[in-house]
């Protein structure tokens, strides 16, 4: 029998001082129920950043720790968009951000941006937008998908990787992950519209 190969997919939520990184692995998705999504992960770790750091080290080193995790290309990344509602740190953000998508494609990797409502989404269904809190999506990854973490960023990474990784699936493996309730299947579609052609 031969051995399946890993098919790794990034997922980042970007902030100042604290950019969650999860690694998943797409092919290790169809096996499992999404109870035991966790056992896909390859690879989790926020990318810390001093308080008092400048804007040049904050852009150098954010862009010198992308271009090490992209030396072995991912089969597909993406992006948590940041949200607009800290306004102080939106300048920032939006800078990094800008630096981490540019140094994907650099790399030839391709990345997709998906929405906070749809990582919370497809994190906590059956809750109304407005309901859904920072601590409920700790809750809810545990709970819905085995991966237990103490810190918003990895939890908000780590849904961006599923989505991404069962995106990628669908896309190029033509493969639809079972056991996926309705509003998380929407928002594979959601992901799929921005998917690149």
């Amino acid at each position: 029998m031969t051995p399946k190969l890993c098919e790794p997919v990034i997922g980042l939520d970007v902030s100042k001082l604290s950019t969650g990184v999860v690694i998943v692995d797409a092919a290790a998705l169809p096996e499992l129920d999404p109870k035991d999504f966790h056992r896909a992960v390859l690879h989790a770790v926020p990318w810390t950043m001093r308080a008092k750091a400048t804007e040049q080290e904050y852009l150098l080193t954010s862009a010198d720790r992308m271009f090490t995790l992209l030396r072995t290309p991912p089969k597909f990344v993406a992006f948590e968009q940041f949200a607009f509602g800290a306004q102080s740190l939106r300048n920032e953000v939006a800078m990094v951000t800008g630096v981490l998508r540019y140094t994907t494609l650099a790399n030839l990797c391709q990345y997709v941006c998906v929405s906070p409502m749809t990582v919370k989404k497809f994190a906590i269904p059956g809750v109304k937008q407005t309901e859904r809190t920072k601590e409920q999506m700790l809750k809810a990854v545990y709970k819905n998908f085995g991966f237990d973490v103490s810190t918003h960023d990895i939890a908000d990474a780590f849904v961006v990787a599923i989505l991404a990784a069962l995106t990628y699936n669908a896309v190029v493996k033509h493969q639809i992950q079972p056991d996926l309730n309705a509003a998380q299947l929407e928002c594979i579609e959601a992901v799929k519209k921005v998917y690149p052609k």
